[in-house]
């Protein structure tokens, strides 16, 4: 028989444990891919800026220093396809500059969002463990990383 004492020490998990739990979870998951996706931008941006332009960059740099008339024009007859990141390389080049780092920082931008996702798409599927295992791994794989 159990006494009044003992059913007091058992917990029995209920909605609000649920909902502690889960938030638990949700902010560990956002915790480690804000931290890798941060990394991930650092290690990506790093020395991005000491090698020159390479053919489509400059060419990305050409187009998107174009007055927005003539490069709506161009638009419309070459790499339209292209379109929506040169508008949006146009305004970039206005606010920060054109060296070769300011150039390639969105880009770093993207892969650090890359990797924060990829972090979250495997804690929902794996676990904390998983989502460490692939931010790590999204931050040190040269292929996605050497892109910024």
């Amino acid at each position: 028989m159990s006494t009044v004492a003992d059913r007091r020490k058992r917990v029995i998990p209920g909605p609000a444990t649920a909902i502690r739990t889960r938030t638990r979870t949700r902010t560990r998951t956002r915790t480690i891919a804000v931290t890798f996706g941060l990394i991930a931008t650092a290690v990506s941006a790093a020395g991005s800026g000491v090698s020159s332009l390479w053919g489509d960059e400059a060419a990305s740099l050409l187009s998107a220093q174009r007055p927005l008339p003539s490069l709506l024009r161009m638009l419309t007859h070459v790499d339209a396809v292209h379109g929506l990141y040169y508008l949006g390389l146009h305004g970039w080049i206005r606010l920060v500059g054109e060296s070769p780092f300011a150039i390639r920082f969105p880009s770093a931008i993207a892969i650090g969002l890359t990797v924060a996702a990829i972090t979250v798409l495997a804690s929902r599927h794996a676990g904390p463990m998983a989502a460490i295992a692939a931010g790590v791994a999204g931050t040190v794989l040269p292929r996605l990383t050497y892109a910024g």
